[in-house]
């Protein structure tokens, strides 16, 4: 059973920040919103992961199979990269919110260079290289 209180959904929602919205779930008690916590509870029972990537002009957001290679991520985001990809770069969102930037994710050893074969975790940031090994 997952508590839900349609009102209390809409003012954490329309909260203008970050901040905002989480004060307004810790008056009650809550860590997140009842949205959330269900989205992650339908991401488990299916078994779905998701994963990012960055360029200079967007941050995007994927789903994929528990489970999957570096090599199927790659096909999903497009399949001309599955058969080309020679490597990922890679590191946790988690690591970022607590590393707080990316040059101190790097600094923690917590970026790493992976091969295709490479099982994407929930939350991995992930960078396609394509070609020769970087």
């Amino acid at each position: 059973v997952l508590p839900y209180c349609s009102e209390l959904e809409c003012v954490a929602a329309a909260a203008a920040t970050l901040e905002e919205k989480q004060d307004t779930l810790l008056k009650f008690g809550l860590k997140r919103a009842a949205t959330e916590t269900l989205l992650r509870l339908c991401f488990d029972a299916f078994g779905f992961v998701f994963f990012f990537t960055v360029s200079a002009m967007e941050t995007k957001c994927w789903t994929l199979k528990s489970g999957q290679t570096a090599a199927q991520a790659a096909g999903r985001v497009l399949p001309a990269f599955a058969a080309g990809l020679s490597s990922v770069e890679v590191y946790s969102v988690y690591d970022l919110k607590e590393c707080g930037s990316l040059r101190k994710v790097q600094e923690s050893g917590k970026y790493a260079t992976r091969g295709p074969d490479y099982v994407v975790k929930d939350g991995d940031v992930v960078l396609f290289r394509m070609g020769s090994l970087h």
